[in-house]
């Protein structure tokens, strides 16, 4: 049997180490726990930065993309208030591109250069998708806006034309109030793509063609129809 003295060392030896135990285990626990806590926060800090740029990227992306309706908030220039040039209408139609004008609120040198990309003038003008005439109307949006008359009589196609834009004008107002594009603008690009798309889209379709058209019609009007413009 061990003496008292030997007991009392080993006593004194387990109690030391349990108190060693106790003071080391959370010290090496700590350590540990520094370490991850080191790695979460370079994780979140390589997060915090990746977001960052990726807001970045997102608000540039969104510049770009509010930049388009900026692009067509002046989109007609000077032919948006110059009046029609002599002798820039073919056929005699002048008198009817003028009434249509004042029967839309379009500009009349706007309402030209759109025959012109429309048909090139031409009255017996058809496409493959059914349109007809001068302003090239569909049968059903003529039945609506032709009043009874031909889509291949030029003088029935323009008068026609001016109403259905002063239409477009009227319905793409709210619109156009929301995003600062110009009405006619997009009263052109409802005329080409359809109003729907203009309402889906809150403004010009993304559509190239729709995008071509009320781009170059403007720049038809002033380099052609527009007196006083070039």
């Amino acid at each position: 049997m061990p003496s008292p003295s030997r007991r009392t060392p080993k006593r004194s030896t387990a109690k030391h180490r349990k108190r060693a135990a106790r003071r080391t285990g959370p010290k090496r626990h700590s350590a540990a726990a520094k370490k991850r806590a080191a790695r979460r926060n370079s994780l979140v800090r390589r997060a915090l930065v990746v977001a960052a740029a990726g807001l970045l990227v997102t608000g540039l992306v969104i510049a770009v993309v509010d930049d388009r309706p900026a692009a067509y908030a002046d989109g007609l220039g000077c032919a948006a208030s110059a009046p029609l040039k002599k002798g820039s209408v073919p056929g005699g139609w002048y008198d009817d591109v003028e009434a249509a004008a004042v029967a839309s609120g379009v500009p009349a040198p706007i309402l030209a250069a759109q025959l012109d990309q429309e048909s090139g003038w031409d009255p017996h003008a058809t496409s493959g998708a059914g349109a007809e005439g001068l302003a090239q109307f569909r049968p059903v949006t003529w039945s609506e806006y032709g009043a009874g008359g031909d889509p291949f009589d030029p003088h029935d196609a323009i008068r026609a034309q001016g109403a259905y834009m002063g239409h477009l004008v009227e319905s793409v107002a709210a619109v156009a109030a929301s995003n600062g594009v110009h009405p006619v603008v997009l009263a052109l690009a409802a005329y080409n793509a359809g109003p729907t798309a203009v309402a889906k889209y809150g403004g010009v379709p993304p559509y190239r063609e729709t995008e071509q058209y009320v781009e170059v019609i403007p720049q038809i009007a002033n380099s052609t129809y527009a007196a006083g413009c070039g």
